[in-house]
């Protein structure tokens, strides 16, 4: 009998008893799914995260930590608010300024989660110098996020009293609290005061604005943006069409994660130019672009 005749057989028997094939596959799959092992667990994710420690990429990384601790980054994502025809209008401003503020303040809310990792503000008596370092870095890094914040949402407050005074803005409360206790922690009581009064107040009038930290935060190590009085210039602080926000991160260009962040990125920046519309200039763009949404591609 030739190979025709056993197609022949087992045609007429999976024709025959079809429901105990699937019967048999559906088992197959089920039992693949239970008994597999994740796939985090034996790949890597990344662009130099299956690379063995002792080649010169990953050792000079370790380097570079030691040297400067809390103060790298492995990727970068760009935001991008331009209009090439026409200089940014009111509406184009406060798009850039709304999603700029949710970054900085994420980024003070990861570097606090890295000081309370440390045990806190307060450095004890025998810290080891590169712990110190690292705690001065994450200290300076959650002032000037959190600051940021205040200071890019007067400004939208600002600007939003002049094209449309009846429009309340949506303040993020927990940014006034977290540096009241930064204050607080460090001595400085009145201002801590200051900062806790605002955040009642700001309460009070309802005003506090709805937003829930992304599960991708804990990559965002900090925040540049036209306003850093360092590269700000280099950000579009001198240029009428643009505003560039350029967020560090702690995931590689070519991590898996950063499709979620560039996918919730660009959800904001579509619900603050639907929101801000009808200020915006005709051609007003907001994209992003980096090396992390280059690996994302």
């Amino acid at each position: 009998m030739g190979i025709g005749h056993y197609k022949l057989i087992a045609s007429r028997a999976v024709t025959r008893y079809w429901y105990v094939v699937l019967m048999v596959w559906a088992a197959i799959a089920v039992g693949l799914k239970v008994t597999a092992p994740r796939w985090n667990d034996i790949a890597a994710d990344g662009d130099l995260a299956f690379l063995p420690d002792d080649v010169p990429s990953m050792v000079g990384r370790r380097a570079l930590e030691r040297a400067f601790p809390g103060a790298h980054a492995r990727s970068q994502l760009v935001l991008v608010f331009a209009n090439p025809d026409a200089s940014l209008g009111d509406g184009d401003r406060l798009v850039a300024m709304d999603v700029a503020r949710r970054m900085h303040w994420i980024a003070a809310t990861t570097g606090w989660k890295h000081l309370q990792s440390l045990g806190g503000l307060a450095a004890p008596v025998d810290e080891q110098v590169a712990l110190r370092q690292r705690r001065d870095v994450l200290q300076e890094l959650v002032l000037e996020n959190l600051t940021e914040v205040i200071e890019l949402e007067d400004s939208m407050a600002r600007l939003l009293a002049e094209v449309a005074a009846d429009k309340p803005l949506g303040r993020l409360v927990d940014a006034y609290e977290l540096r009241g206790q930064f204050y607080a922690a460090t001595g400085q009581t009145e201002a801590a005061a200051v900062d806790a009064a605002t955040a009642d107040l700001i309460r009070q009038q309802d005003m506090a604005l709805a937003f829930d930290d992304p599960a991708w935060g804990d990559l965002v190590h900090d925040v540049w943006s036209w306003r850093s009085p360092i590269v700000g210039h280099k950000l579009g602080s001198k240029d009428p069409h643009a505003r560039l926000v350029a967020v560090q991160l702690d995931s590689d260009f070519a991590a898996v994660i950063n499709i979620q962040v560039i996918g919730e990125v660009e959800q904001w920046m579509r619900a603050a130019k639907q929101e801000y519309a009808r200020w915006c200039t005709p051609g007003f763009q907001a994209e992003i672009s980096g090396a992390a949404a280059v690996g994302a591609d």
